[in-house]
């Protein structure tokens, strides 16, 4: 995807920030049936309730 290739998978900003970000918005969207319904997605968030 990227034009500059041989530079991601060696610390590349672009890579490192692209991963974080989709890691970080994929823990935020578990809260969103906690925190509008009351309906725990999982087992950890029955929990954190």
């Amino acid at each position: 995807v990227s034009k500059y290739r041989d530079e991601i998978g060696h610390g590349a900003i672009e890579g490192v920030a692209g991963y974080a970000a989709a890691d970080e918005a994929a823990a935020r969207t578990s809260f969103i049936p906690l925190m509008s319904i009351g309906i725990p997605e999982n087992a950890v968030m029955a929990l954190m309730m």
